[in-house]
């Protein structure tokens, strides 16, 4: 009797020690858990923003092959071409500019390589519309400045632009401006892919009205597009001129915009 009672205190007690044990286990293994799970949101967070870093390498190592395609292209255009492409987009924002009646149009010269707009810029200057083309300030960014001649000094990086002593174009007249702008690709989006440098992202604000010029030799099925892009409303090439599918799902573009033109070739 004696020895029943002594064997089943010690099973009472290994009973305890063991609901003890298991509590303690339990305990320990449910902190495990928490800082398992702790750790696996961390290790996801750190995953998404590397996930996230990669994507946004992986878009300007994209738009850098682009670009250095696209610009090889217009580059090697036949010097005949080139001039024949040149004479059809000028007839074409002609065109454009006679619809639209601009008090302003904002411009550019050419690098060169892009198509050039000289025959647009001396219609300007005979009209009573003003013209604008872009100026390299000492900061490092560009000003739209008012041309009242072609015959410019050249500037830092080589392209002719008006002087130091040009005035400014104030910012409410650049809003009502047509813009006629260059770049190195575009697509049917209206995507545009630039330099790199944000430019005509920071030049076109707002509600700004921006043509694109390019050569068809610089249409792209997409480009990589980033959310400080500008969306062109409307793209010029040789082949004539069309409203961007992001601009007329907007529904902002004027019927004689929307449609496709074929310009003849002078």
């Amino acid at each position: 009797m004696h020895t029943l009672r002594i064997r089943e205190t010690y099973a009472r007690r290994e009973a305890k020690a063991a609901r003890r044990f298991d509590l303690i286990f339990s305990h320990d293994r449910t902190r495990s858990a928490c800082r398992l799970r702790h750790l696996s949101m961390s290790d996801r967070c750190d995953l998404k923003r590397a996930g996230l870093q990669k994507s946004a390498e992986s878009l300007r190592e994209e738009k850098r092959s682009l670009r250095k395609e696209k610009l090889a292209l217009r580059r090697a255009l036949d010097p005949g071409y080139r001039a024949a492409a040149d004479r059809s987009i000028c007839h074409e924002l002609l065109s454009l500019i006679r619809e639209k009646d601009p008090s302003l149009v904002a411009a550019y010269v050419t690098d060169g390589t892009e198509p050039d707009l000289r025959e647009v810029l001396g219609s300007v200057l005979r009209s009573p519309a003003k013209l604008c083309l872009p100026r390299f300030e000492a900061d490092g960014t560009y000003r739209m400045v008012r041309a009242e001649h072609l015959d410019l000094p050249i500037g830092p990086w080589g392209i002719p632009e008006p002087a130091a002593d040009a005035p400014e174009i104030p910012e409410k007249e650049l809003d009502t401006a047509l813009w006629l702008v260059p770049g190195v690709a575009f697509d049917g989006s209206g995507h545009r892919l630039g330099r790199g440098k944000g430019v005509y992202d920071r030049l076109l604000t707002g509600s700004r009205y921006g043509v694109g010029v390019f050569y068809e030799c610089q249409r792209c099925a997409e480009i990589p597009f980033e959310g400080h892009d500008r969306i062109l409303d409307l793209v010029v090439t040789e082949k004539g001129r069309f409203a961007s599918a992001e601009t007329k799902r907007g529904g902002n573009v004027d019927a004689s915009s929307a449609s496709y033109h074929h310009p003849t070739t002078e």
